[in-house]
């Protein structure tokens, strides 16, 4: 075996002990009962997501209607206060 070959042997075995220990995770979480159906750590993480862009996407349109109006609203107004007085 050649010396540069051994840093990609170092390697290699270190990655083949994480994949073992989490494959041995996995199969003693299974046997435990918690499948991917029964875990349920991200689920609380997604209904914050789809919550915080349901808002932000619901303030976007109202913004978008509201703002042609409400423009031309304010140019009526600073429109009338700039009219000199009869």
């Amino acid at each position: 075996m050649t010396p540069s070959a051994l840093p990609t042997l170092a390697i290699a075995r270190s990655l083949r002990a994480v994949v073992r220990a989490r494959l041995e995770r996995a199969r003693s979480a299974s046997a435990a009962g918690e499948g991917l159906a029964e875990n349920e750590r991200g689920v609380a993480m997604v209904e914050y997501v789809t919550l915080l862009c349901l808002v932000t996407l619901s303030g976007a349109a109202t913004v978008v209607a509201l703002g042609v109006p409400l423009m031309q609203l304010f140019r009526y107004v600073q429109m009338v206060i700039a009219m000199p007085i009869p």
